[in-house]
C-alpha cells in the first residue's frame, strides 16, 4: 500500500512540476497580494480565473462575488433547491462535485485558486499547495459578522473588493430591515430548538443557528439554558429547554424517506408530551436552506425563522441570491 501511495505522490509531483514553476513565474511581479487566516501570503499577477472552494457556503460567497466563468467547480448542493438560493438555470459552466473530491479531480480542473475553510484540514490544504495550487484559507464563520468578514476577505483574494463591499451592503440592508420589523412587532417572545440529524451536536450557544435566532427575535432554547454548540442535543436537553417550536430538517427526512416518521417520534413520545411544542403540534419541518445558511443568504433564513414563530411579520417576497454585482 505504501509503495502505491509513494508512486501516486511522485506522479502528482511530476504532473504538477510545470504548473508550479509557471505559477512562480507568473507571480514574480505581483499585481496584488493577500494574507489568509493562517498568515500565508499569496501573490497574484492577475485576478484568479479558475476558482474552486472546499465548501458549499464558500461557493455561495464566491458566486456572489465573481462571474460564473471564473468558477471551475461547485458543490452539487448548489443545484439543490432545498439547500440553495441560486437558480439552477443560472449555473451553466462549473463542474458539479461532491466535496469528497480526489486530488486527481482537482488536478483535472486546473484551479488557479482554492478557497478553503480551516476545517478542511491541514493535510488537504498542504496537499493542494504541494500540487502548486494557491490555497487561501478562511476562518470558520459562526455568526453573521464573521460572514461579512469572510465576504471582505474572499473579495480581496479574488480581486473583487468593490463587489465585496456591495454584497456586504445588500446584506446589511436586509438585516437592518429585519431588525426594524422585529423591534416594532408586538409579540410575546417565542423559543425554538433545532434538532439536527445531520449533526446531533449542532445548534447550541455559539452556533450560526444561534446567531440567526438573535436576528429573528426568537430565543434559541438550548442556548437559553447554557447549552453550548458541540454538546449533544439529547432528550434531557429537550425537556430542560422546553421550546415553543421544534425545528427539524425537511431536506434530511425527504432524502431518507422518513418525513412522517420523524415528526411522529416527537408527537407520540410520552416523555415529551407536556412540552408546549408537542401539545401545540409545533414540530415543524424547514428546508436546510433555512437551518444551515452560513453565507450571505442567511437573511432569508432569518426571516423564515421569525415568520414561523410570529406569523408572517415578513410578507412573501422572492428570495433572491445576493450578489455584489
Amino acid at each position: 500500500m505504501w509503495k502505491n501511495l509513494l508512486l501516486l505522490l511522485l506522479l502528482l509531483a511530476f504532473c504538477t512540476a510545470g504548473c508550479q514553476k509557471q505559477y512562480v513565474e507568473k507571480t514574480s511581479e505581483a499585481a496584488y497580494q493577500v494574507v489568509d487566516s493562517q498568515g500565508t501570503v499569496i501573490k497574484f499577477a492577475q485576478k484568479p480565473q479558475r476558482i474552486m472552494t472546499t465548501h458549499f457556503n464558500l461557493d455561495n460567497i464566491v458566486m456572489g462575488l465573481v462571474d460564473e466563468e471564473r468558477v471551475v467547480a461547485l458543490s452539487k448542493s448548489m443545484y439543490d433547491a432545498s439547500v440553495s438560493y441560486i437558480s439552477t438555470e443560472a449555473i451553466k459552466k462549473p463542474t458539479k462535485l461532491n466535496y469528497d473530491f480526489s486530488s486527481e479531480q482537482v488536478l483535472a480542473l486546473k484551479p488557479d485558486l482554492i478557497i478553503a475553510r480551516e476545517s478542511t484540514g491541514e493535510n488537504r490544504i498542504q496537499t493542494y499547495r504541494a500540487m502548486g495550487i494557491p490555497v487561501y484559507v478562511v476562518s470558520n464563520a459562526n455568526n453573521v459578522e464573521e460572514i461579512k468578514k469572510q465576504i471582505q476577505e474572499i473579495g480581496q483574494a479574488v480581486g473583487e473588493s468593490e463587489r465585496a463591499e456591495k454584497l456586504q451592503q445588500r446584506m446589511q440592508t436586509q438585516l437592518d430591515y429585519i431588525k426594524s420589523k422585529v423591534d416594532s412587532a408586538s409579540m410575546k417572545p417565542k423559543s425554538v430548538m433545532l434538532v439536527s440529524k445531520m449533526n446531533h451536536n449542532y445548534g447550541g450557544k455559539g452556533s450560526f443557528f444561534d446567531d440567526m435566532c438573535h436576528f429573528a427575535g426568537v430565543k434559541n432554547a438550548p442556548a437559553e439554558i447554557g447549552v453550548l454548540n458541540g454538546q449533544l442535543m439529547d432528550k434531557e436537553i429537550m425537556l430542560r429547554a422546553a421550546p415553543d417550536y421544534f425545528l427539524l430538517s425537511l431536506s434530511w427526512e425527504l432524502k431518507h424517506d422518513n418525513k412522517d416518521g420523524y415528526k411522529k417520534e416527537f408527537l407520540e413520545d410520552p416523555a415529551l408530551a407536556n412540552l408546549e411544542a408537542v401539545k401545540n403540534n409545533h414540530v415543524c419541518y424547514l428546508k436546510d436552506k433555512y437551518l444551515y445558511a452560513s453565507n450571505q443568504n442567511c437573511v432569508w433564513a432569518i426571516k423564515k425563522i421569525a415568520n414561523l414563530a410570529y406569523g408572517n411579520i415578513f410578507t412573501d417576497e422572492e428570495e433572491v441570491f445576493l450578489k455584489g454585482y
